[in-house]
């Protein structure tokens, strides 16, 4: 080969050695797919939050999973904290007295496969959450500690985020804003850290 022009290499090896070449190339994929596949199955979601009605760039919507973990002090690799800021409840009806619920699909997506530890939200969609029995009483939540010092805010099973830095950083447009948490919280610890985290 040492006498061919760079293409008559190429179509040489393409004529007498495909199949090698297939071979090594398929071997490649398989070894990342494979790398890949253990690395993110070593990861774990330690808090998944839902953020409806909102217009937000990815980048600050990752900025805020950040911050989150350095709030945590957690700086481990395979620790995720996920945000779904496309989730939609707001619109208007016919005679613009209820909410539409665009994303309704989307939502029962959500819902049913248990994923989201908590969500921030509009009143609608805290309604709407509760006639579904998806949301967890802050008494069965926070620590007594918790309940006594957000008591002004705290209705039940939701949270006032009105006029916090939580809400402005979510880019939040609509009141009030609330924090709620679901049944499948997988994490309380941690759940309970992210209220610390939208209270300060």
């Amino acid at each position: 080969m040492q006498g061919m022009t760079f293409w008559k290499k190429v179509e040489y090896l393409a004529g007498n050695w495909w199949l090698e070449a297939f071979g090594v190339c398929l071997a490649v994929a398989v070894i990342t797919f494979a790398t890949l596949g253990i690395i993110n199955a070593n990861k774990t979601r330690i808090l998944y939050i839902a953020v409806t009605d909102v217009e937000i760039a990815q980048e600050q919507s990752d900025e805020n999973c950040r911050a989150f973990k350095a709030f945590l002090g957690d700086d481990r690799w395979d620790h995720l904290v996920m945000a779904d800021t496309n989730v939609l409840s707001l619109g208007a009806s016919d005679d613009d007295s209820e909410p539409a619920f665009d994303y309704q699909q989307k939502s029962m997506i959500l819902i049913g496969s248990g994923l989201v530890d908590a969500y921030i939200c509009s009143e609608p969609y805290a309604a709407y959450l509760r006639s579904y029995d998806e949301i967890l009483p802050m008494s069965e939540v926070l620590t007594d500690e918790q309940l006594a010092r957000y008591a002004d805010r705290i209705d039940r099973d939701v949270i006032d985020l009105s006029g916090t830095s939580a809400a402005a950083s979510w880019n939040v447009k609509y009141e009030p804003v609330y924090l709620v948490v679901t049944g499948s919280m997988h994490f309380p610890e941690t759940v309970r850290s992210f209220v610390d985290f939208c209270m300060q």
